[in-house]
């Protein structure tokens, strides 16, 4: 968290950077359940949760 305090205070993160953010996991997450199931289906599924509702 400091880190994105002090990148923040010399450059500024855009507006909506947390749920980029997200989304950008998300790909990469799904790209996993679709290789190895699992847990990362379960965490791609929260994800969502998290972006859409």
């Amino acid at each position: 968290e400091a880190f994105y305090q002090s990148y923040q205070a010399v450059y500024p993160l855009h507006e909506g950077y947390q749920q980029r953010k997200s989304l950008y996991n998300l790909y990469h997450v799904l790209n996993h359940a679709n290789q190895f199931r699992g847990s990362y289906l379960l965490q791609a599924q929260e994800l969502i949760k998290q972006l859409f509702h």
